[in-house]
């Protein structure tokens, strides 16, 4: 793991700190919706990790330049599912509602993590394939 990959874990980690500050400082009832509202925020902020580990310390150049659209994926995710925690909790909708919102959130992300992953294994495949090709 790199220097940076480490400076933004904590970050992200104090993100998480603040977030939890943030949200518990609110006066609202602790009902479902917000520990529903609360854990998808929770989640979001985790899935940035995990966003910052798959994507730093590539040495392919490929795989560097196929990374940036992943963690921009991540960050687009933590904004908005924060905003939408921090939301959910202010205009009280239903329990349900909640869910509903933060698992269409969610759908994006996972989306384009898989179809750029996807993208990164299927150009080192070409491009072992035409390594391949021109060294016979």
């Amino acid at each position: 793991m790199t220097k940076s990959s480490r400076i933004k874990i904590i970050l992200t980690v104090l993100a998480l700190a603040a977030f939890t500050a943030v949200f518990f400082s609110i006066p609202a009832l602790r009902i479902k919706r917000f520990w529903l509202a609360y854990g998808c925020g929770v989640f979001a902020i985790l899935w940035q990790i995990y966003a910052i580990v798959v994507t730093d310390g590539k040495t392919n150049t490929a795989e560097r330049y196929y990374g940036y659209p992943t963690a921009r994926l991540g960050l687009y995710y933590l904004v908005l599912q924060v905003a939408a925690s921090l939301l959910e909790i202010a205009l009280f909708p239903a329990p349900w509602v909640v869910l509903v919102i933060n698992v269409l959130l969610l759908a994006f992300p996972v989306i384009g993590f898989i179809t750029t992953r996807t993208l990164r294994k299927e150009l080192a495949r070409q491009a072992a394939k035409a390594k391949a090709g021109t060294a016979a």
